[in-house]
């Protein structure tokens, strides 16, 4: 499965080499450049309607710096094996699920969140402890952002399961790189729709449905999905 890997630290980095022996007025002129940048940086906070204030982070960046160059070069290894390890076992190979690498506000140390209409993993790296530490928290957002993908495509799928308009066919079966989801996920969603239909009937039982017994069923599992 492929990861989008946004990498802010070398803009912390280059931030932070102003900053750190600067007076608090130019701290915070240069913080906010940084932000207006980068507001992923502020996410954390703003996600939750919080107004972002950095001098807690400020008092904590001298500390955390070696944390922070040590993680740096390290960061999207450890989202890449993530994606290696949760996709087969989610069935979500074809996903590709964006990721952002950063420091944030020395608070949350990763998390999943909407980000431009896309569920986006971001990773603090000031934030994460030691590797071990590292590859225990970004398996675990990878399976949420992996999860969240799939019942929002479920979700967009069941609400347009009657049309028979070509433009909407094949905004989930192919190519779609103007869409907000992966090209081609219907045929994702399908796969896990009969995977779960399958526990309940046999290949001949559903083999011989027809359109109408097809349709009901298919707009049950993908309701109980969306909803889950």
């Amino acid at each position: 499965m492929p990861v989008e890997v946004r990498d802010l630290v070398p803009a912390f980095l280059d931030f932070w080499q102003q900053a750190a022996e600067a007076s608090t007025e130019r701290q915070l002129a240069l913080w906010r450049d940084y932000v207006t940048c980068h507001p992923e940086v502020v996410h954390d906070v703003i996600r939750d309607g919080g107004e972002p204030d950095p001098a807690p982070a400020f008092a904590r960046y001298p500390e955390l710096i070696g944390r922070i160059t040590a993680n740096a070069p390290l960061a999207t290894g450890w989202i890449e094996e993530a994606a290696r390890l949760v996709a087969p076992v989610l069935q979500a190979q074809d996903l590709t699920v964006p990721c952002v690498s950063m420091v944030g506000l020395a608070r949350s140390n990763g998390w999943v969140s909407e980000l431009a209409g896309r569920h986006t993993l971001f990773l603090a790296v000031e934030q994460v402890p030691a590797a071990d530490a590292a590859r225990i928290l970004t398996t675990h957002e990878m399976a949420h952002a992996i999860q969240l993908r799939l019942p929002e495509a479920r979700a967009e799928i069941l609400a347009c399961l009657d049309t028979t308009e070509p433009g909407v066919q094949r905004r989930y079966l192919n190519l779609n790189g103007w869409h907000h989801l992966p090209d081609r996920i219907g045929y994702l969603v399908g796969v896990r729709a009969v995977g779960q239909l399958r526990r309940a009937y046999s290949w001949a039982e559903l083999a011989r449905w027809g359109t109408d017994r097809a349709m009901v069923e298919l707009r049950r599992v993908l309701a109980g999905c969306a909803e889950s």
